[in-house]
């Protein structure tokens, strides 16, 4: 039967103040020679009750210290973990840190090589607005026809020596 250091301990305890009961009863009622005797035991019990606590005593001090080393291992183990987790965590994220300010450097190159181009699209608008005076062909469900520009007015046609019919227009905007 495997017992605990505390259970061995309260035996031993109770073991003890029973042995000092029976020998207070015993001691009362004997001659001197008898209690000499009964001394005798009683040191030799009390001694052996002695090395009992004190075997009991010295295997509570080992459960204790055991039990004091055995959280050690899993709070080192377990503080390894968390800093492996901290640092894959960093270097995951620094490495998305980078791909994002990577992305973001192409985007903003691609940007201003879009407005660079808006730019040279606006000034090659600039310049058919100046040729075509701001003239906008239309398709109706009718036919196709020139829509002017705010005060220009048609004022008459005309044929050119090639055949080619062309339309005389007053009011152009400068």
């Amino acid at each position: 039967m495997n017992q605990t250091a505390d259970d061995r301990i309260f035996q031993l305890l109770a073991h003890n103040e029973e042995m000092a009961k029976i020998a207070d009863k015993a001691v009362k009622g004997l001659s001197g020679e008898a209690r000499t005797a009964i001394r005798e035991i009683l040191a030799s019990e009390a001694q052996k009750a002695s090395e009992g606590l004190l075997e009991a005593s010295s295997e509570a001090e080992k459960t204790l210290k055991s039990m004091r080393r055995a959280w050690v291992m899993p709070s080192v183990i377990l503080l390894a973990l968390a800093l492996v987790i901290t640092g894959v965590g960093y270097g995951v994220s620094g490495y998305v840190i980078d791909r994002r300010a990577a992305e973001l450097d192409r985007l903003k190159a691609e940007i201003a090589g879009l407005k660079a181009e808006i730019a040279r699209e606006q000034t090659t608008l600039a310049e058919l607005q100046k040729k075509t005076w701001s003239l906008t062909l239309v398709e109706y469900n009718d036919g196709r026809g020139i829509e002017l520009p705010r005060g220009v007015q048609f004022e008459r046609s005309a044929t050119l020596p090639d055949g080619r019919t062309v339309l005389i227009l007053l009011g152009r905007r400068r």
